[in-house]
């Protein structure tokens, strides 16, 4: 797996920072400094820059963000991994067919290997 010196990680409080160091469980992580960003797209810069590998969820991949930056994309294999996305509003949002238009659209367009579950 990743080494923790070359590990770049969401900030405290991300719910995908938690699900990274569960899967890699790269030790002393919580005894060392690592590089944290606050959002996907600054990670990926950082690793277009040269400092590191993150754990990035395929959905964040349909972007053009590695074009031409020299990073290379692999896909990870961890037993039963999952993530849900969820599209929340509030019951008296007037615009809910709207939302489940692009719920649908999501749906219809999710890259490989993302799939629909149940």
């Amino acid at each position: 797996m990743v080494l923790p010196d070359e590990l770049l990680l969401l900030a405290d409080g991300h719910c995908l920072t938690e699900q990274v160091m569960f899967a890699c469980h790269p030790e002393g992580a919580d005894d060392h400094d690592d590089l944290r960003a606050s959002s996907l797209e600054t990670l990926t810069q950082l690793v277009g820059a040269g400092f590191g590998c993150p754990l990035v969820p395929a959905l964040a991949l349909r972007s053009s963000w590695a074009t031409d930056t020299g990073v290379i994309l692999r896909q990870v294999d961890i037993a039963n991994a999952e993530r849900r996305i969820r599209l929340v509003a509030r019951k008296t949002f007037p615009r809910g067919q709207a939302l489940n238009a692009l719920a649908d659209l999501i749906r219809a367009h999710l890259p490989n290997p993302v799939r629909k579950l149940g």
